[in-house]
């Protein structure tokens, strides 16, 4: 009987073992799920975590693209091209957007986000300073061409003024003029006067027709062919008017047949009348002294060719007038 009892036959003994396998078993299972819970629970937080960053990038990024927006908004004016280029801006921060959300939405370029989100906003302020750089140069445009507009206005001003001072000059000048015209003709006719009342009148022609002789000698001829010396001698007359000194008498020699008596080797020239303004030609001039007192003059003339017979006029020129004329007759 105590044999049997020592080999085996008490419970105690043959449940332990198995009670120990079951405990180890139990505790294997517990560390298991222990382990897996504990891993559960921490991918759990991950995704939380990931999905709170995920909705904070989002949240960023809609509070950083409608401030980009409202900035570019605030700052239109009524400069189309400027406003031209906000729309154009605005374009292009909306294609950021969608490409930012784009890498949101996508779990594994969370990380490129972020990169994204900083170039969006370094670009949004750099169009805010773009414009508002535009802004200042269209101020100082503005300011500069309000400035140009008043020195214009200034400028036009002095123009009309100089313009309404050129023509009252003009006037000024013309009516000078005018005046100085008519004292000119004033002047003409005056001096004509004068030079018309210092004409030396001539009067008491004698003229002679001689033939030389020799020996310096000389015969009075009246036949035309006979003549080789032709003396026109007139006296002066007083005048008061004309101022003393040498007077130049210009004497014509008019032929039978209307002709002048010239020869230019012989001192003849072309004189003008001043009453008619015609050109006068004459046989030869003569000058002499005048004290205001009558005196005698001569001129002498050989012809070059033989004279012809008929009635010959004389005249004589002073100062442009004619001063004295007569007639001689040659046979």
């Amino acid at each position: 009987m105590t044999n049997n009892s020592s080999n085996g036959n008490n419970p105690k003994s043959s449940i332990s073992p198995w009670i120990f396998a079951v405990g180890a078993i139990l505790l294997l299972v517990i560390g298991f799920l222990t382990y897996s819970n504990v891993g559960k629970s921490s991918e759990i937080d991950n995704k939380v975590a990931a999905l709170q960053e995920t909705e904070n990038l989002r949240m960023e990024l809609e509070t950083e693209f409608n401030q980009a927006i409202a900035d570019l908004e605030d700052m239109r004016t009524s400069n189309e091209e400027l406003n031209t280029l906000i729309e154009d801006q605005k374009t292009e921060l909306e294609e950021q957007r969608t490409k930012i959300s784009g890498l949101i939405s996508s779990k594994n370029k969370l990380k490129s986000v972020r990169t994204e989100l900083d170039k969006m906003k370094t670009l949004a302020a750099e169009y805010v300073a773009q414009v508002e750089s535009l802004q200042a140069e269209n101020q100082t445009l503005t300011e500069t061409n309000t400035q140009l507009g008043i020195e214009k206005t200034e400028l036009t001003n002095n123009l009309q003024t100089q313009v309404m001072e050129n023509t009252q000059l003009n006037e000024a000048k013309a009516m000078l003029t005018s005046e100085k015209t008519a004292l000119s003709a004033t002047n003409e006719k005056l001096n004509a006067t004068v030079n018309l009342a210092s004409v030396v009148k001539v009067q008491s022609f004698q003229i002679d027709g001689f033939k030389s002789k020799g020996n310096g000698k000389k015969a009075k001829k009246k036949s035309a062919d006979a003549i080789d010396d032709l003396q026109v001698c007139f006296q002066t007359t007083a005048n008061d008017v004309t101022k003393a000194g040498e007077i130049t008498y210009y004497i014509r020699v008019i032929t039978p047949t209307g002709e002048t008596l010239a020869n230019q080797d012989k001192g003849s020239g072309v004189t003008k009348n001043l009453k008619t303004g015609e050109e006068i030609p004459f046989t030869k001039s003569v000058v002499k002294g005048y004290n205001n007192q009558p005196s005698q003059m001569c001129m002498n003339w050989q012809p070059s060719k033989e004279l012809a017979s008929g009635q010959y006029q004389v005249e004589v020129y002073n100062k442009g007038h004619l001063a004295g004329k007569s007639s001689f007759e040659l046979k």
